[in-house]
């Protein structure tokens, strides 16, 4: 069996491609010959071990529909105001394949037809590592067409390459492309009701982000809203609140702001002129971009929704009736951008606005490789609790043809802080072929700059801590 063997610290480390063995449980004796000026009690030393060996990538899945090949047509009119408008999206193709860590070509093409994939590849004797690829290769037209009191607002066409690359590990989780069947479901719903005082308001204005239904009377206004958490699908013990309302009198600025998590069944809450009061202007360092009062509910810490609104060089925070001040703290985004098309954004939790919020991560953690053949993002240098993502994808200009828009995009992305690589050329078999030949010249397009992404905020709320890093570089 071919073998590597390196020592490190006085360990022994051996390498070996799994594929010279069978698939299964494997018994396999090492013998070692030992070498010393030293008298040694033996020349030699064996051992057996059990290697278990898997030779196949985790299942690929793609469920039957996800992918819409057929083309669509939308139109509508309305001849009294001469309206006309035409949406279709033709020649859609996507097809798959998988490449290993070096490029090395894994799998066939496979070209999605709508219908359900379901498949385990054994991985080829040619194949190197346990990094593999997969390249999603997408490609479709759209024309548009609006006509409007005889005057045509829009009439072109859109000729779309994509090419996404996941990382796939060996050894990791499946990869499934399936229909979202995750219902938002809301729960602990209560009804309540916001009763305002009418008399002393000059310009009542109410903001809240929960539908509501509004009635009156001689002396109150009243707010009957349907209120519901989500705190259930968060997995830490820091959310998001829809549940509060501010109440200003424009006439004059004052307003208050009411939590109504704390309220149960049909409870009311009554807001009168005189609970208002002048808001604070705190000036804050010049990096935060972005402030957030909070507040504890049962074993939660909630983030209030309606932000605190910045007013030239101040944020202006207003106090809430049924909080005492000491019981509200602050979740603040810190931001720098010394270029444009680079920032660096970081989310902490202060307990007074007189602390300082966390600054920015630098740049330089970022480690990145730009060479002739490919570029890559390795994983970020930071201790985190938090999952990171990282992507590479390169910036290609879009060119205009007549009434055709061509549009191009690569990217590779991937999520527990993997290490992310976009090549700069193809070379695998039938390359050429895919999806119609489309993509044959994809790497002869204006390529001028690459963008590189870090963040903890992928596809999740914000959450204390999190930081997201931005930048572009010239090729």
């Amino acid at each position: 069996m071919n073998i590597d063997q390196t020592t490190t610290d006085n360990k022994l480390q051996i390498v070996f491609d799994s594929k010279q063995l069978n698939e299964g449980e494997n018994n396999i004796t090492i013998n070692l010959s030992l070498d010393s000026d030293l008298e040694l009690p033996s020349t030699s030393l064996s051992q057996d071990i059990l290697v278990e060996v898997d030779n196949y990538l985790p299942l690929m899945f793609i469920e039957e529909g996800f992918i819409q090949v057929e083309d669509v047509e939308l139109s509508g009119e309305d001849e009294s105001i001469d309206l006309e408008w035409v949406q279709r999206f033709f020649n859609k193709e996507e097809s798959f394949l998988v490449l290993d860590e070096n490029f090395n070509q894994v799998t066939e093409i496979y070209k999605a037809d709508g219908k359900e994939f379901n498949k385990v590849y054994e991985i080829p004797e040619n194949a190197e590592g346990q990094n593999f690829m997969i390249y999603r290769i997408q490609s479709s037209e759209k024309y548009e067409y609006s006509k409007y009191l005889g005057e045509v607002l829009a009439d072109q066409y859109e000729d779309e390459r994509v090419v996404n690359i996941i990382p796939f590990h060996s050894q990791g989780d499946e990869f499934r492309l399936e229909a979202n069947h995750f219902q938002f479901d809301e729960r602990n719903e209560r009804n309540v009701v916001l009763a305002i005082k009418n008399a002393d308001f000059g310009e009542l204005n109410v903001i809240l982000n929960r539908q509501h239904v509004i009635s009156y009377d001689d002396d109150y206004t009243y707010y009957s809203l349907e209120i519901k958490d989500a705190y259930h699908y968060f997995e830490n013990n820091f959310a998001f609140t829809n549940n509060t309302v501010l109440i200003k009198d424009n006439s004059d600025n004052q307003g208050i702001k009411v939590d109504l998590d704390q309220l149960n069944e049909g409870d009311t809450i009554v807001v009168s002129k005189d609970l208002l009061s002048e808001p604070i202007a705190k000036e804050l360092n010049d990096d935060v971009v972005g402030l957030y009062q909070c507040f504890e509910y049962n074993d939660l810490l909630l983030r209030d929704n309606i932000f605190c609104e910045k007013n030239g060089n101040a944020f202006i925070v207003y106090k809430f009736l049924n909080h005492e001040d000491s019981e509200i703290s602050y979740f603040g985004e810190t931001k720098v951008s010394p270029e444009v098309n680079n920032n660096s954004s970081f989310f902490s939790l202060v307990n007074s606005l007189d602390q300082s919020f966390t600054k920015p991560l630098d740049f330089s953690l970022q480690d990145y490789e730009i060479t002739d053949d490919y570029i890559a993002l390795n994983p970020f240098n930071y201790d985190t609790p938090l999952n990171i993502y990282n992507s590479v994808h390169l910036v290609i200009q879009d060119e205009t043809i007549g009434n055709t828009i061509y549009k191009n995009y690569i990217r590779c992305s991937g999520r527990d802080n993997v290490r992310v690589v976009v090549p700069l050329k193809f070379d695998f078999e039938g390359f050429e072929e895919i999806n119609s030949g489309k993509f044959k010249d994809f790497f002869s397009n204006n390529i001028e700059k690459v963008g590189f992404v870090t963040s903890t905020n992928f596809l999740t709320s914000l959450e204390i801590n999190s930081f997201s890093i931005y930048s572009q570089k010239d090729l």
